[in-house]
Order: C-alpha cells, then sequence, then structure tokens
C-alpha cells in the first residue's frame, strides 16, 4: 500500500507561545460571598465561630488566601503585565444583592499577589453581608469582554478563577451559554471549590462540554474543577490539578484561529515582553514541561488540514521536559512558607 499524499500540522506547545510569541497571560478572579460560606472552613484551625471568610488570628491563611496566594502566584511571573482583576458574587453591598461587584479600594484592579490578598482582606472585613444567590452570568461576561479586548492587540490568553464555596449555579442554563460562547474565545474558566460543600453540579458542568442548551456545541473544552481541600496541604499537587487542562486549552484556541507563536497581532511590538525573556519550559512547570501532552488528534479537529509541516528538535523537547521535571521537584520548597 503506498501514500501518496500526507497533511502534517505542527502543533506548537504553550512554550512556544510563551518564549516566542511572548503571549501574556492575564488573570481574572471572582470570589463567592453568598451565604454558603457560612460553613466551617476546612483546615486545622476550626471552632463554632469559624467560617469559610474568617481572618485566622494564628498567622496562617484560610482557604480563600491560600488559594490566591499559592496560584496566583504562577500568573503574577508569568503575566504580561502584573496587574490583576479580581471581583465578588453574592454579597448584600449597602442594601443590594450584588451579581458581580469589585473588591478592594484600587476599584478591583490590583497588582500581583500582594494586591490580590490585600483586595480580598479588604473586602473579606468590611461591613458587606454574605448573601446569594450564586448567579456568574455578569462575572462571565465581563471576563469574555475582557478576554476579546486583551487578545485584540496583543498576544494574550486569559484564565478566569472562580472560587466557591458550593457547586449549585443560579440560572444554569444561561450560564451554560456564556460558557459555551467562551470556548471560542481567549479564555479559560477554572473553578476552584473552598470548603466542604456538595460540588456535583460544577463536576457535571466540566464533564458536560459538548453542547449548549440552545444546541450550540462547544469549540474546545474550556472549564475545570479542583477542590482545593483535597490538596490543601500539597501546594504542589494543587498546582498541578488546576492548571493542567490550561496548557491543551490554551494551544487549541490559537490553532483554532490559526494564530502561531511567531504571529504579530495588532501593535503588539511595545506590549508583549521581550524575545529574550527567561520564560519557558524550566521556569514553569505547572504549565508546561510533563503537563503539557497536547494530544495531537484533539487538536487537529480544530485546525485547517491545509496547515504546513515543520521539522521539531526533539532533542530540545527532551531538554526542556527534564528540565522541568528537576524544578517540579525544588519548587516545593519555596511554596512550604505559605
Amino acid at each position: 500500500i503506498g501514500i501518496e499524499h500526507m497533511d502534517m500540522t505542527l502543533v506548537p506547545s504553550l512554550s512556544h507561545y510563551l518564549s516566542r510569541g511572548n503571549l501574556g497571560l492575564d488573570l481574572m478572579v471572582a470570589v463567592d460571598f453568598t451565604k454558603n460560606n457560612m460553613q466551617v472552613d476546612d483546615c486545622d484551625y476550626q471552632d463554632a465561630r469559624s467560617f469559610l471568610h474568617r481572618m485566622r488570628s494564628n498567622c496562617k491563611m484560610n482557604s480563600y488566601q491560600l488559594a490566591l496566594s499559592s496560584i496566583g502566584r504562577i500568573f503574577e511571573e508569568l503575566g504580561s503585565e502584573k496587574s490583576m482583576h479580581i471581583w465578588g458574587f453574592g454579597a448584600e453591598v449597602n442594601g443590594t444583592v450584588k451579581s458581580r461587584f469589585r473588591m478592594g479600594k484600587e476599584g478591583g484592579r490590583v497588582k500581583g499577589v500582594e494586591g490580590l490578598l490585600h483586595a480580598y482582606n479588604q473586602t473579606a472585613t468590611s461591613n458587606i453581608t454574605m448573601s446569594g444567590p450564586k448567579d456568574l452570568r455578569k462575572t462571565l461576561y465581563t471576563a469574555i469582554a475582557r478576554a476579546e479586548m486583551n487578545a485584540s492587540t496583543t498576544l494574550s490568553y486569559s484564565v478566569l478563577l472562580i472560587l466557591c464555596s458550593e457547586g449549585f449555579v443560579h440560572e444554569l442554563n444561561e450560564t451554560l451559554e456564556q460558557i459555551c460562547e467562551a470556548s471560542y474565545t481567549p479564555l479559560s474558566i477554572v473553578f476552584v471549590g473552598i470548603g466542604g460543600g456538595n460540588f456535583s453540579d460544577l463536576r457535571d458542568l466540566v464533564e458536560e462540554q459538548r453542547v449548549s442548551p440552545s444546541g450550540k456545541e462547544f469549540m474546545r473544552d474550556c472549564v475545570s474543577f479542583v477542590q482545593l481541600s483535597q490538596h490543601r496541604h500539597d501546594i504542589n499537587k494543587l498546582l498541578k490539578v488546576t492548571l493542567q487542562d490550561l496548557p491543551k486549552q490554551i494551544v487549541q484556541y490559537h490553532m483554532s484561529k490559526q494564530i502561531s507563536p511567531d504571529t504579530s497581532i495588532g501593535n503588539s511590538g511595545s506590549t508583549r515582553r521581550n524575545r529574550d525573556s527567561d520564560l519557558s519550559c524550566s521556569s514553569h512547570p505547572h504549565l508546561m514541561a510533563e503537563y503539557e501532552c497536547v494530544d495531537m488528534c484533539e487538536v487537529s479537529a480544530y485546525v485547517s488540514p491545509c496547515s504546513s509541516a515543520e521539522e521539531t528538535d526533539d532533542g530540545d523537547e527532551g531538554r526542556e521536559e527534564e528540565e522541568g521535571t528537576a524544578y517540579l521537584e525544588s519548587i516545593a520548597a519555596s511554596y512550604e512558607s505559605i
């Protein structure tokens, strides 16, 4: 049997987009302030007055602070700028229930992990009242709009981190329609379960990313879920399971739009990081190296069959994976103080 013609598609890795394409990763965070937070925190320090947003007096972080600090730190290092956005939802503010409100005194736009924690602490200790329902529609609408705006002028991808205390979602069908819309945009949505609530609805939502209630097909997977309590005492494992789907999602989106790592978007030359940046697989193994296995068959479903083939340097890929694994073993020490 002879093969007359074969089309080959080179699937770039996330490290190519970060180092060669200077991809900017932008983080948006939404924090649950519904009354479901009136449950005992899933941590070592517990008493009858403890609840998920409580500021602990023993200098340890509550679960929300832990998620913001550990996950936010990766994006602080990788972001094209160190500004992030943080919003709350489900709280009563000045007598009105807000489905989305800006956290902190800086209007929800903060710098790095320190800014995230500062805005969170200001809000959690203010006079807001935990209420409900958990309506994510306005948050998703804003996140989709920001992701598209960011990507219109520079090579950029956004991640919405939703920290929530249970899995029930208000107006689920409309929420699913918005998540389906997000699958066509440069956005990933990561749900992090805080506390010991019932997250079965969120797990079902993540597993059923195929068709929206109106019948529109998802272009790609763009949602993931992790429960913090299962990995609270192993920050490396928490980061791994939280970020493990992002490389494939990022590559799938850019391949679907036929955007290679060398694509120039708008006036991105003035806003991207320098191409000589030291960002590489060895620097951020949670997003790359051994967690960056993009299935060729999965990606090819979103790629034009006319894409050209290039040769890859297998030796370089092997060295990147070895370096990433070595870094993974050493990074634990830097998080022991969290």
